[in-house]
């Protein structure tokens, strides 16, 4: 088993290549802070943290 350093290593380039930077599209559920498309604020997302995880959504 890995440990968490070596799982960092290896995990965290591809997920922040895949995830890293912001998006407000407005097809992606994720983007909503409602958690499906049309409900709630489009605020978009980063890091892939869902919109509907905001603290203040």
């Amino acid at each position: 088993m890995a440990t968490e350093d070596e799982f960092r290593r290896a995990v965290l380039p591809f997920t922040l290549h895949h995830e890293g930077g912001s998006s407000v599209d407005p097809r992606d559920p994720g983007n909503w802070t409602g958690g499906k498309r049309g409900r709630g604020k489009l605020v978009g997302t980063k890091y892939g943290i869902p919109a509907s995880s905001h603290p203040h959504s």
